[in-house]
């Protein structure tokens, strides 16, 4: 049985329905503080060969840990996916079997590992189906396990949502890539760009990726406001009136501006330091206006 990668996202999900997120031994005891906490892979799942979760353990695992697993037999990528207590926070796809938290190396700032989050592992073939499939491991920066994921709330009973619920902020519907057009980025910063690509968490976290015709690289990438971490991504400047909380950051090449929207943050990076910060600020508010009033058509549709 190969199951799509698009289903890796809700298989996190389907997990934490067919248990709850605990360390309980087989025989119903509770386990010794500090083991492993592991959800199972649903029943539908069942078939899949395992992908072996080696490292790191469930606690005590740092800002930035290096996750490792086994090597599975003619698989030609492995896709990590990480979920903190409110959902998606990382996810990286490659060929080796190991990789640091936030894709950058030893030594580099990136973003941090939040408490309470739990990570998967799954083997794809070329076409990207998936071969192989971990269970769901619990892992945290510090001794402090952290609170229990919304994620793992059975779901509602009830037939009918509930009315006076308020939606939230940001993009049920639409990506990161509806945020900004090429033509508007083209009149803030100048260049000429082509047609974006965008990579999904799910519905509301991702990333896109726009390139210039010279082959400069800019990117969004949106996150849970929970993951806004300026000290972990070297910020150097704050902004004033953009979002609850922005800043300039720089790494290497790189320039930065990161900022929170309501619940959620964004992140928008080019790979070139001498970016016209007046047109780059520009394109932060425009999101940041779109996030709060909660994009669901294109920019500028």
């Amino acid at each position: 049985m190969r199951a799509p990668l698009g289903i890796l996202v809700t298989i996190a999900i389907l997990a934490a329905c067919d248990g709850s997120p605990s360390s309980a031994r087989p025989d119903g005891g509770a386990a010794p503080i500090g083991a492993v906490a592991t959800l199972p892979r649903p029943a539908v799942f069942a078939d899949l060969p395992l992908v072996t979760l080696l490292a790191p353990g469930a606690l005590e695992a740092g800002r930035a840990p290096t996750f490792e697993w086994s090597a599975v037999d003619a698989a030609a990528a492995y896709r990590l996916s990480v979920l903190g207590p409110d959902g998606p926070t990382w996810a990286w796809q490659g060929g080796t079997t190991s990789v640091r938290y936030g894709g950058v190396p030893n030594g580099t700032s990136g973003p941090s590992l939040l408490p309470g989050s739990w990570w998967s592992v799954a083997a794809l073939a070329g076409d990207d189906t998936v071969l192989a499939l971990s269970e769901l491991r619990a892992v945290a920066p510090s001794a402090e396990r952290g609170p229990n994921p919304n994620w793992t709330k059975p779901p509602s009973n009830t037939d009918s949502p509930d009315s006076s619920a308020s939606p939230p902020s940001g993009m049920p519907d639409a990506g990161s890539c509806d945020l900004l057009t090429r033509e508007e980025i083209g009149e803030a910063i100048g260049g000429d760009w082509l047609e974006p690509t965008e990579k999904r968490l799910d519905a509301r976290y991702g990333w896109c990726d726009w390139r210039s015709a010279r082959g400069t690289l800019l990117t969004l990438t949106i996150s849970p406001a929970a993951h806004f971490d300026p000290a972990g991504w070297g910020a150097d400047e704050p902004i004033a009136d953009l979002g609850d909380e922005a800043h300039w950051a720089a790494a290497g090449w790189d320039r930065r501006i990161l900022f929170v929207q309501g619940d959620l943050s964004a992140m928008l990076a080019i790979d070139f330091s001498r970016v016209d910060r007046v047109g780059f600020e520009r394109l932060a508010r425009l999101i940041a206006t779109r996030l709060e009033v909660g994009v669901l058509v294109r920019a500028g549709g």
